[in-house]
């Protein structure tokens, strides 16, 4: 049936802003283009931040991890162009970068400033300063800042939540304070966890992969279990689907297609999947009424995808080996995981 309806497809939105604003006059319409994925890339890093995972925060504020090759692969440029094209945005204050490792950059994807804007002394303030622009307007209004602050005070002394603070006997504190620390305890071991699950799967699966498993995962340990075992779980139907035909089971190019450590779309493509099922489950989880079975159906489709790409782009196969390829590892009959 043909889809009569844009409404559920992922997009991505193009500031206008970019276009009408003479401070951004002389920014190229590609560049404009790239700030648009980061944005939405930071869009997603702050509703992570929102659910107390800091992984894509430090002291700088809300960062992402945007790779070139990324980049390159989505938009169709070479890497020197979407180079050029990041050097633009910096250079037009609309990202900030700061080396990480070698090879990856994280990237401080910086507000649009309107006409309003325009006449501010905050256009290198970072996230966690964008208050200072609060400030700026409380300090040119009637009441002064200190004012302010003995009313603030005031308040506080008049409430309950400040008379229960002052008031509350050492024992009630005491308690309080372990609760913390079995917190803070309960927290440590979550991540040691973590750490030790990223060094099992980190011969297969790359640090980026990890990291949005992560992500998807909020940090938790049994979740991110889960979605490891759920990536090897669909892989392994794929494998099982392709080397129940004697032409696959037997053939070199039929071992490497299955592979994570030599089929580079299933290495590579693997980060872009499951970067793509956190924005649909951020975007339509009221829509998904089996989060897990729609999650592995998603990897399920995508692994079958790589390798049948793998196969198709890297061997010459006949026209009946390509009819028996997706025989053996479509599926007719997907779970319906979205309403």
């Amino acid at each position: 049936m043909t889809n009569t309806t844009n409404e559920r497809l992922v997009f991505t939105p193009l500031y206008e802003e970019l276009f009408y604003n003479t401070r951004y006059k002389g920014l190229s319409a590609e560049a404009k283009l790239l700030y648009s994925f980061y944005y939405k890339r930071h869009k997603l890093s702050a509703h992570v931040y929102s659910m107390g995972n800091t992984m894509y925060a430090d002291k700088n504020g809300i960062f992402i991890v945007f790779s070139n090759e990324e980049a390159t692969e989505l938009l169709g440029y070479s890497n020197r162009k979407i180079t050029n094209l990041k050097n633009e945005l910096i250079n037009f204050g609309l990202i900030k970068t700061k080396r990480c490792g070698l090879y990856h950059l994280k990237i401080y994807v910086q507000p649009i400033q309107t006409d309003d804007d325009n006449n501010s002394d905050n256009d290198n303030s970072s996230y966690k300063d964008d208050s200072n622009l609060d400030n700026t307007k409380c300090e040119n209004s009637n009441n002064t800042k200190a004012e302010k602050d003995n009313a603030n005070k005031q308040n506080m002394r008049n409430s309950k939540i400040y008379n229960k603070y002052i008031y509350t006997r050492d024992t009630k504190e005491t308690k309080q304070e372990k609760i913390k620390i079995n917190k803070n305890s309960s927290n440590t071991f979550e991540k040691q966890a973590l750490e030790s699950l990223k060094n099992k799967v980190s011969p297969i699966l790359s640090l980026n992969a990890f990291g949005r498993i992560s992500v998807l995962a909020q940090g938790q340990y049994e979740k991110a279990k889960w979605l490891i075992d759920t990536i090897f779980k669909a892989k392994s139907q794929i494998e099982s689907r392709l080397l129940s035909s004697d032409r696959w089971l037997y053939s070199q190019e039929g071992n490497e297609a299955i592979r994570f450590e030599t089929n580079n779309f299933l290495s590579r493509g693997v980060e872009s999947a499951l970067l793509q099922i956190t924005e649909i489950i951020y975007r339509q989880h009221e829509e998904i009424k089996n989060i897990k079975g729609f999650i592995y159906v998603y990897l399920r489709k995508f692994m079958s995808s790589a390798v049948k790409k793998y196969l198709t782009q890297n061997f010459e196969l006949s026209e009946d080996t390509i009819i028996e390829l997706n025989e053996l590892v479509n599926f007719k009959k997907p779970v319906q995981s979205i309403g």
